[in-house]
Formats: C-alpha cells, sequence, structure tokens
C-alpha cells in the first residue's frame, strides 16, 4: 500500500475537480477497540482477533489514515485530503513550509497516529501494512522505523499483515471506500475547508451508526501524560508479523529468512519478536482451527545496537 502525499497547491487544483483522480486503499488500522470510524465487521479481523487471543475485538482508526490517494508520482507534504478534519488543516498547513522527504512523511504519519491515541486512548495492538513509513527501510535487515519505535515505547504491538494477502487490511478499505462514495464523489467542493465539513458529518454519522459496537469494544490504556518519544532508547516489547512460508516452509521478515517447518509450506505464520527477551516464537495459524497455534519453532534474535536515522 502507498499514501500519496501532495502540495497545497496541487491539492487546490484537485478540489475544484475532486473526480478526476482515483482513489482506492487506506493504511492502518489499529485493534482492541472501535473508535471514531465505523468499521466493517468483515470475517478476516474476527479470525485475525481469535489468532492474537483478542476475540472479536478488532477496529480500525480509518478516518484518520484512509484519506484518498492518486496512483500517480505525485508526493509532496500532505496526504490527499484525508478524512480526519484536523489532519487536513495541519497537513495544509506543514506543506507550504517542510521539504518532500521520507522522514516528513514518516513523522506527519506517527504525528496523526499520536494525536488520535490522545483522544482514543492506547490499543493493546496496532495492525499495519508493510509500508516503509509504518516498518522501516527495507533495503537494510533488523530495522524498525519511526512509527515502529513509538508503538513499543507507548506499550502498543505492532502487527504487520501479510504482504500481498487479501482480506488482512478489509476493515480500511471497506472504510476508506464508503467515504470516497458518501463524501468524495458525492459532492463538488469549493475548498479545503468544504471537503472538511462534509467529512466531519461523514464520521460523526459513522460514530452514532456504530455506537453500540464503540461501547462494547474492550477498554483503552491512557495516553501517558510526560511521554516524550525516544528514538534511540533500547527496543523493547514484542513486534508481530504475520507471514506465508514459502515452498520449504522458510517465512521472511525483518530483511531475513527463518526456518519454520518442512511440514508447514505455503501456509500461514505468527511470528512474535520479542525484543526484550531476544527471541522470536513461530505459531502456525489456521482459518478454520484460529486457537489451535502451537509453538513451531524458537529463535534468538539479537535487537539492532545501532543507532536510528531516517
Amino acid at each position: 500500500m502507498d499514501i500519496a502525499w501532495m502540495t497545497r497547491d496541487q491539492i487546490s487544483q484537485i478540489v475544484q475537480d475532486p473526480l478526476s483522480l482515483a482513489m482506492p486503499i487506506g493504511a492502518v488500522s489499529t485493534m482492541r477497540a472501535r473508535p471514531l470510524g465505523e468499521v466493517a465487521a468483515a470475517r478476516n479481523d474476527l479470525w485475525l482477533g481469535q489468532i492474537l487471543g483478542i476475540g472479536d475485538a478488532l477496529g480500525g482508526i480509518g478516518q484518520v489514515f484512509s484519506g484518498p490517494w492518486h496512483s500517480g508520482a505525485l508526493r509532496g507534504l500532505a496526504p490527499q485530503l484525508p478524512n480526519d478534519p484536523r489532519i487536513c488543516r495541519k497537513y495544509a498547513a506543514e506543506s507550504r513550509s517542510k521539504p518532500n522527504s521520507y522522514a516528513t512523511v514518516s513523522e506527519n504519519t506517527l504525528d496523526a497516529l499520536l494525536e488520535h491515541w490522545r483522544e482514543c486512548g492506547l490499543p493493546a495492538y496496532a495492525k499495519f501494512d508493510n509500508d516503509t513509513v509504518f516498518q522501516g527501510a527495507h533495503q537494510f535487515p533488523d530495522t524498525f522505523g519511526r512509527v515502529t519505535r513509538a508503538c513499543l515505547s507507548l506499550g502498543v504491538t505492532p502487527v504487520f499483515v501479510p504482504p500481498g494477502e487479501m482480506g488482512f487490511q478489509a476493515d480500511i478499505e471497506s472504510y476508506n471506500g464508503r467515504w470516497q462514495s458518501k463524501v468524495w464523489r458525492r459532492f463538488r467542493f469549493t475548498g479545503l475547508t468544504d471537503v472538511v465539513a462534509h467529512s466531519e458529518r461523514f464520521v460523526a454519522a459513522c460514530r452514532k451508526r456504530s455506537a453500540a459496537r464503540i461501547e462494547a469494544a474492550p477498554p483503552r490504556q491512557p495516553f501517558p501524560r510526560n511521554w516524550k518519544l525516544d528514538l534511540q532508547a533500547r527496543l523493547r516489547g514484542t513486534v508481530i508479523f504475520l507471514r506465508r512460508t514459502d515452498e520449504h516452509g522458510f517465512a521472511t521478515f525483518l530483511g531475513h529468512r527463518y526456518p519454520v517447518s518442512s511440514t508447514w509450506c505455503h501456509r500461514l505464520i505468527r511470528a512474535e519478536v520479542n525484543l526484550t527477551c531476544g527471541k522470536i516464537r513461530i505459531h502456525p495459524l489456521r482459518r478454520r482451527e484460529p486457537n489451535a497455534q502451537p509453538l513451531l519453532i524458537t529463535h534468538r534474535y539479537r535487537p539492532p545496537q545501532r543507532r536510528f536515522h531516517e
């Protein structure tokens, strides 16, 4: 998945003709509770909640990161009109002053995520795709990006879905599709403020429709008042990678190829990378038996000691 970023001039041009762009998918959702927007009750989400041991407790923050994007090579500073009004204003302002870079994209993404968690509380798990904005650079092994480090610092377990697998991001795909249909493609906007106003009404309607589900969700932890991100701090906590093994029973994550089992080829696994203990525990995943997850193999793991930089 990808997020396109656009300058203010590009945004101004787009809002004059919003039907001129194709706008698929969003990028991130959280588990453990249902915050602001409505999230589709996809079967894959129920199954994913079961394999993580949290039951039907998956939700999303689609309104933060499910803003539409253009599939071309536009890369500036603001995601193309995300459907959280505060983020719209923030990115539109920042696009005037900050240079275009990977670090800026990562910083903006993390700022939006932290703003949401300060309002709604911390989830136990946060589900991401494998974009470098969330996971970190792919060209170097054992890389943990800014967003991942922030999650670990706050006690949130990042979960990275299998690359190229259908359904694991269905909740965000569904929410983003509804936003496009009910907001972006339905109205012609006079400016960014008009987009924000329509989006706020849509989010409010989604909240109302999902009120019962939001109330029934597990409680979240309060955001720590004096928390400050230290990107150079020693990595602690757990990162989960959901992966599919190859024809030889190996799974690839963190830039390494780990043996799993010769009898578990082309099948899903859950790899728990415990950075505190320095171990990787790999469990099999079965859609038909989500609660049957015996330990397949354990690997020793040494977290990176190098300084963080983007």
